[in-house]
């Protein structure tokens, strides 16, 4: 299978990476020189834009971060795209988003999975979670595309249903974040040393990925250097636009989230810092 890639940032790079390594034919696309780079040197070949990977693919991946940025490559690449073209969008967007890119596809031949990610531990290999959403045959044919990088491959219903799970995941581990941060204002408001909370939490299993993860960032250096919160005011802003698809969706079904209101109004506390 001709496989593309386009955006090679944290997670996209990996799975791009995994793509190279299967042995297949492969093209990327990214506006950043660094990913492209590495995977040129893996043999990937380089194009100059998404229009150009659909041309050079028989299925290929979209992972970028924001809604404007996935119906702009979506857009692009039609331009290449030849009926039948798999297109699996792995970044987490909007309803909204998702059906128009769908219609789009649709419209010149183009076959879209939502196909979103959830990962475990970093770097190479079997590490991605799939959740692919679509008709049976798309889906059949999107386990093949995603394989060479995939922990396990959830398949998830109709369309739009794999960001219904993600977002669902995602959902739960901002609620962890929230539970986390209050325990250890407690404590440390309390003059208990975090730490001790960390290690009682870690022993009897409260302390989830997510809550240790957390714990590590607030229990690091003060102040933080400017690179550390660059890098999680991105992470804010990822969750701030998954916690707005999670009120969307329950606006859209008529359900009360309360939990997840409270999670988007804490959450530049929680992630930022306390005040």
């Amino acid at each position: 299978m001709k496989s593309g890639f386009i955006g090679l940032g944290d997670i996209g790079r990996g799975i791009a990476r995994a793509l190279a390594a299967s042995g297949r034919e492969v093209i990327v696309h990214d506006l950043q020189p660094e990913g492209p780079a590495e995977l040129a040197a893996m043999g990937a070949r380089v194009a100059s834009s998404p229009a150009e990977v659909a041309r050079g693919s028989e299925a290929l991946g979209i992972c970028v971060r924001t809604d404007e940025q996935a119906l702009a490559v979506v857009t692009d690449l039609l331009d290449g795209a030849s009926p039948g073209l798999l297109v699996c969008l792995h970044s987490t967007v909007h309803a909204a988003t998702l059906r128009q890119a769908a219609a789009l596809c649709e419209a010149r031949g183009v076959r879209l999975v939502d196909a979103t990610v959830t990962r475990s531990g970093g770097g190479d290999g079997k590490t991605i979670t799939y959740m692919l959403g679509g008709s049976a045959q798309d889906v059949a044919d999107a386990r093949i595309f995603v394989e060479p990088s995939a922990k396990a491959i959830v398949e998830a219903g109709p369309l739009g249903a794999a960001t219904t799970l993600k977002i669902a995941n995602n959902l739960a581990t901002y609620i962890q974040f929230v539970a986390g941060h209050e325990a250890l204002t407690l404590a440390r408001r309390s003059g208990v040393d975090p730490s001790l909370l960390m290690e009682v939490m870690t022993s009897n299993g409260v302390a989830t990925p997510a809550i240790r993860g957390l714990m590590r960032v607030v229990m690091g250096p003060k102040p933080m250097d400017p690179a550390q919160r660059e890098s999680l005011k991105r992470t804010l802003d990822i969750a701030w636009k998954d916690l707005d698809c999670v009120l969307e969706a329950a606006a859209e079904l008529h359900l009360a989230l309360p939990g997840a209101q409270l999670a988007r109004e804490q959450m530049e506390a929680v992630i930022l810092g306390e005040g």
